[in-house]
């Protein structure tokens, strides 16, 4: 029997599934048609030149380079994009408005990337554009997925931080203005750190910024995410803590000291850091969604489909809820059913690697062999240089399928 993975990661497809020999084949006949072009066009040009009398053949222009769009446009396009996502569009279907636009998503991405300092930088009215962009996120694939959810995080937390710690700053201390100036600074410098992956660094920004004011609960928050980051895992709850001695019912916080414990595997105690959360907040579909996959770990695959349901109550297109309840069915030999609930987190998020891999070896386990090659074809299409074993894994489940195949 296969072993059904159980990490979350990514993903990406395309309607009609293809085997990477199909894109081998298909870049042959594009480089023939791309020679016969070129010699026809060194043909004319030789034609010409003896028509013109003269000796040197006419180099033909280049095509015109299409213009970069003004930031105006990529505004546009945008705003259109989110747009799509509001009403609830799949990725697929929002796809239609960068094709029409002529827009690379990995182009629009680059630009979200120029342009996400200055907003932040900013601050106004962007707590819209921090939810907005993170529902984006959730559907979209590759770099503009990425990019979407990372600054969804920065623009919600810096309207939070600011609102915030400018309220503790200025608290119970009467601090002087130059103190409150300081530390201000220390943490929006902190903020913007973070942001390029300066985490060392920003880790001491937050460090001073506590020497001022020690009950600064949202230094101490992303002081935690910081230590995260870089592994730091024991150093992370030890700052989650001091958040919860400040602010007991933050479920922000209980829920991501959940995730640090999981990453610890200490299992059980995420799981009471998660129903801590839900108690304080029973909507969050994040949260149902990480207490859904702890509990897959734990064995508890019932309870596991459960949360997952719960997470998709709250939000239907959360494609990782679909991916962990898949994981739980298959574990619980619903294979059907597994696969149903992988197709729903590809037709959500269709580069999703690992939900590519596990549907082929549900299918493998049900003697689907030619779909399962299929499945794995698009895991590897997805992610060509994965690096962890189960990307050997996937090639050898391939081979193998693919051996009693025509056997």
């Amino acid at each position: 029997m296969f072993k059904y993975y159980s990490k979350t990661a990514p993903p990406r497809n395309d309607n009609q599934p293809r085997t990477i020999h199909h894109y081998v084949d298909s870049v042959k006949f594009l480089r023939g048609c791309g020679f016969m072009i070129n010699w026809l066009k060194n043909l004319w040009n030789w034609l010409k030149s003896l028509f013109n009398g003269s000796s040197e053949p006419i180099e033909p222009c280049d095509p015109p380079s299409d213009p970069k769009l003004t930031d105006s446009e990529y505004e546009s396009v945008l705003f259109a994009l989110l747009e799509e996502v509001k009403k609830g569009k799949s990725w697929g279907s929002c796809q239609g408005i960068l094709i029409n636009r002529n827009v690379k998503s990995d182009e629009l991405a680059g630009w979200i990337e120029e342009k996400s300092l200055e907003w932040l930088q900013n601050r106004h009215n962007y707590q819209q554009l921090g939810e907005d962009l993170g529902e984006l996120g959730d559907i979209a694939s590759g770099k503009l997925g990425n990019i979407a959810t990372q600054l969804s995080s920065e623009l919600e937390n810096f309207q939070q931080d600011n609102l915030q710690n400018t309220e503790l700053i200025t608290s119970n201390s009467n601090p002087s203005e130059t103190t409150v100036d300081e530390v201000q600074r220390l943490i929006e410098q902190a903020f913007e750190q973070c942001q390029k992956g300066e985490y060392e660094a920003a880790i001491a920004s937050y460090n001073k910024a506590l020497e001022f004011k020690p009950d600064l609960h949202q230094a101490w928050f992303n002081r935690g995410n910081a230590l995260h980051n870089l592994g730091r895992f024991e150093e992370a709850i030890t700052s989650y803590d001091k958040v919860l001695e400040i602010k007991s019912d933050d479920h922000k916080t209980w829920n991501n000291r959940g995730n640090v414990l999981a990453d610890l595997e200490k299992l059980k105690e995420a799981m009471a850091s998660y129903d801590k959360a839900l108690e304080i907040k029973p909507d969050d579909y994040k949260t149902w969604d990480n207490q859904g996959l702890v509990l897959s770990e734990l064995g508890r695959f019932e309870e596991a489909i459960t949360s997952s349901d719960k997470s998709l109550e709250i939000k239907p297109d959360n494609y990782n809820a679909w991916y962990n309840r898949g994981i739980a069915l298959a574990n619980l030999e619903r294979l059907e059913e597994a696969i149903a609930s992988y197709d729903k987190s590809l037709e959500i998020k269709p580069d999703n690697y690992d939900a590519w891999h596990n549907r082929g070896n549900v299918l493998a386990n049900l003697e689907r062999l030619e779909e399962a090659i299929i499945s794995y074809d698009k895991a590897l299409e997805c992610k060509p240089h994965f690096h962890y074993p189960w990307y050997e894994y996937t090639w050898y489940g391939r081979g193998t399928l693919a051996s009693r195949s025509t056997a």
